[in-house]
């Protein structure tokens, strides 16, 4: 008698495992699919470019690189006010200048 109770309570504890491994393989797979959504997610998300002012009051660029870009005010517009050099130089060098891969 009491052998049989203990197979029984065996069974009983081997079937309430299988019920929560199973359980927890379905919320493992739930848990992979939806991290594997929100990677593709990230992964197609393309970056905007941001403008902020830095701790030092700086003109800071963001999301060109992996670090920002960093200018004083006067930098910023001696950079601007070269905007038509930069884009004649580019032009006339375009052959030997490189475009980052994506």
């Amino acid at each position: 008698m009491i052998y049989e109770q203990q197979k029984l309570a065996l069974r009983t504890y081997m079937i309430m495992n299988i019920y929560r491994m199973e359980e927890t393989m379905e919320e493992a797979q739930e848990c992979i699919a939806q991290l594997r959504a929100e990677l593709a997610k990230a992964r197609s998300k393309t970056k905007e470019i941001e403008l902020k002012v830095s701790q030092k009051g700086c003109v800071q660029i963001n999301g060109i690189r992996k670090f920002p870009f960093t200018f004083y005010q006067d930098e910023i517009n001696i950079i601007l006010s070269m905007s038509e050099e930069i884009k004649a130089f580019i032009e006339t060098n375009q052959d030997k200048l490189s475009k980052k891969p994506k």
